[in-house]
């Protein structure tokens, strides 16, 4: 079932009105109940800026096909008044346009990733935020768990990466895309 919620997005820092369609929660127990039990650590805080610490299994937000709790539900929960911060998501499900409110997200980790995440609590920190990431000006570290013989002991990995054709939460670097594909250079040392 969809439910139609008015909401405030961005156009630069003056806000206007858009109706988003978003698919209705279906849950046992009220967010803000979920979101008290749900065990976020917050690095740091100010008025423009709220810094966590996304545990591995919590979708940064929903994807209008699957219904569970994520960062998004954590967030409208806990800081209400940043719910109008940002852009709206576009996708499609079975055909159909939805928007998905993403209220300071701008940035993502994978579903069974954790790290630091970081979130804006204004329009201000959310610009600002937003264009770092699309210059590239903020620097990111993974580390990652591996098996087996590693061939070399350093390298860098220059490959497109895109949405998987076969599931639409998956992404691929190098083959095999849907739409959204970006070149990343990563480069590792083991």
């Amino acid at each position: 079932p969809k439910k139609e919620t008015v909401a405030e997005t961005d156009n630069g820092l003056k806000p206007k009105k858009t109706t988003v369609k978003t698919v209705a929660k279906k849950s046992v127990k009220p967010a803000k109940q979920v979101a008290d039990q749900i065990e976020i650590p917050i690095l740091f805080e100010n008025d423009d800026l709220l810094i966590i610490n996304k545990p591995a299994g919590l979708n940064v937000h929903p994807d209008g096909k699957h219904v569970e709790y994520t960062l998004v539900d954590w967030i409208m929960a806990k800081y209400p008044e940043i719910i109008n911060v940002g852009e709206v998501m576009e996708t499609e499900y079975q055909g159909q346009p939805v928007q998905i409110l993403r209220p300071g997200i701008v940035h993502r980790l994978d579903k069974e990733t954790t790290g630091v995440m970081a979130i804006a609590k204004t329009e201000l920190a959310y610009g600002f935020l937003k264009k770092k990431f699309k210059e590239h000006k903020v620097k990111k570290t993974y580390r990652a768990f591996v098996y087996g013989h590693i061939k070399n002991e350093f390298g860098t990995v220059n490959a497109g990466i895109g949405r998987s054709v076969g599931v639409s939460r998956k992404w691929d670097a190098g083959h095999g895309w849907r739409v959204d594909v970006s070149q990343a250079k990563s480069m590792y040392r083991v």
